[in-house]
């Protein structure tokens, strides 16, 4: 189950996070960052601090820019909408905590275009704080799957046709305008005021139940937890379990047997 004493992305304040950000060494910064643990949580758990090492690296004190992936391809899994709807400040300050790390002036939170809600969310949280040091752009994606894959994305960005492209060159070397860049979702994002005001272990993550469970919706679980568990936070099944499916379209499906796997990034890959 979740555990009440961790910090928390869906209730979690962090005022002063980007003050705080700031006024540390870069480098003590980043090793804050690694000491979190912070992994991405669009589905392949790389380190946050290395893709933040390597894109400041890369562009070598040239421009270099920061794209936070709200998108929600799946309409059932609205996750960034959710964190959006409910922690919207931190999420923008996050992408503005990341800017300073990497050196970019520039930054874009690119959502889905029915995300009305979560869009106007953000537009308040950019308002609310003049001093951010970053201009952060809202941009609409195209609608449809394929529109927040990663270098689709990108593909959106610079006004063409979202198609994934052939990698390597990755985004942190050759991304926007070719020119290094951070892709990371707003989940991981939305750590980093956490990290950098608290210290924090980046232990939990958002997850959407939904099928024949009692209380399908988002919710914010411990890594580590059973599935099971997690399945009981949503009320428990309301019909016999025939399989567990686990990360969406692109995941895969566990035996009804496999209630005891634990939901972290390493067990799961297993």
């Amino acid at each position: 189950m979740p555990a009440s004493t961790a910090p928390r992305l869906l209730d979690g304040a962090a005022a002063g996070a980007l003050a705080r950000a700031r006024s540390l060494e870069l480098e003590e910064l980043l090793a804050i960052v690694e000491r979190s643990g912070l992994r991405g949580r669009g589905g392949a758990g790389f380190p946050l601090v290395e893709k933040l090492r390597t894109v400041r690296r890369n562009a070598a004190g040239g421009e270099a820019y920061v794209v936070a992936n709200g998108y929600d391809a799946e309409p059932g899994s609205p996750l960034a909408r959710t964190l959006l709807g409910r922690s919207a400040a931190n999420v923008i300050a996050g992408i503005a905590i990341a800017a300073h790390a990497v050196g970019a002036k520039s930054a874009y939170l690119y959502l889905h275009p029915e995300a009305t809600d979560a869009r106007a969310a953000a537009e308040r949280a950019i308002a609310a704080d003049g001093e951010l040091g970053v201009e952060i752009e809202i941009a609409l994606g195209p609608g449809g799957f394929m529109g927040g894959e990663e270098s689709a994305l990108l593909a959106v960005l610079e006004s063409r046709r979202a198609m994934a492209r052939q990698r390597p060159p990755y985004p942190a070397s050759q991304g926007l305008r070719l020119r290094p860049t951070l892709v990371s979702s707003v989940e991981t994002l939305a750590w980093l005021p956490l990290v950098a005001v608290e210290q924090a272990r980046a232990g939990t993550k958002l997850v959407s139940v939904t099928g024949a469970v009692t209380r399908p919706g988002v919710y914010e679980v411990t890594l580590g937890t059973q599935l099971g568990d997690i399945l009981s936070e949503a009320g428990g099944t309301n019909a016999k379990l025939k399989g567990i499916h686990v990360g969406g379209p692109t995941g895969g499906i566990l035996g009804a047997t496999r209630t005891g796997t634990r939901f972290d990034f390493d067990d799961l890959r297993a």
